[in-house]
């Protein structure tokens, strides 16, 4: 699985790209990337992944997501912080995953089951207007919150999308990534992924699923604990 964005030229928010920045363009989404990932990130997302000893002495871990303390993503850091998108308010029941930078949130149009977004706490509405360090924190979120969606829906494939400026099909004027579970056919009849005329759900359905997926984290910490 892998995810391919245009190259980036010059400078972002007045500084160039780091090594890890610019690696993130073209990655490999493997275990072992995931947990490079996590501990080259350990700035802004607190070291999320364990060392790759925890593979060889726990043969029950089965996927990436079972490598990963989920409990640091679970927002108890600060529970009166609050986001908007774009001019929007965010609930925090509908937030499933939290970072130093980012947060991700279940969706109000979702094209697939499991299809989330992932934004940065502060409201910017273009790509290339991120400070180097949003960039960062985004990505390195985008792949830890990919591999729990496609653990909690038992999917082997997905998407992650940037949509940057109203050409692009970019509806809302703050940055976000779309992460999608995939299956074989799921998108044949619905290409896109910002449609106006995808129906909302309720904030109590999206509320229910956003608990579900932190439940699913915790479980996944569990797990993890009992093999360290």
């Amino acid at each position: 699985m892998s995810l391919c964005l245009p190259s980036v030229r010059g400078r972002v928010a007045g500084a160039s790209l780091s090594p890890l920045v610019s690696s993130l363009f073209f990655v490999n989404f493997t275990p072992c990337f995931l947990r490079r990932m996590a501990l080259l990130s350990s700035t802004s997302l607190s070291k999320s992944l364990p060392s790759s000893s925890v593979s060889s002495s726990c043969p029950s871990v089965s996927s990436p997501a079972e490598y990963v303390d989920w409990q640091r993503h679970l927002g108890a850091d600060d529970p009166t912080e609050t986001y908007r998108f774009s001019k929007w308010p965010i609930e925090r029941g509908i937030v499933f995953f939290w970072s130093s930078l980012s947060i991700a949130f279940t969706n109000l149009k979702p094209v697939v089951p499991g299809h989330v977004l992932i934004i940065p706490k502060r409201v910017v509405p273009n790509f290339r207007d991120l400070a180097e360090e949003e960039v960062k924190d985004l990505f390195a979120s985008a792949c830890l919150v990919a591999s729990l969606v496609v653990s909690k829906h038992k999917a082997d494939s997905f998407s992650i999308t940037l949509q940057d400026g109203r050409d692009s099909g970019q509806t809302v004027s703050h940055v976000h990534l779309h992460v999608l579970p995939r299956f074989q056919g799921d998108l044949e009849r619905r290409p896109g992924v910002d449609r106006e005329e995808q129906k909302p759900r309720t904030r109590e359905d999206m509320a229910v699923e956003a608990a579900a997926l932190r439940e699913w984290m915790l479980q996944l910490s569990q797990k993890r604990e009992s093999c360290i």
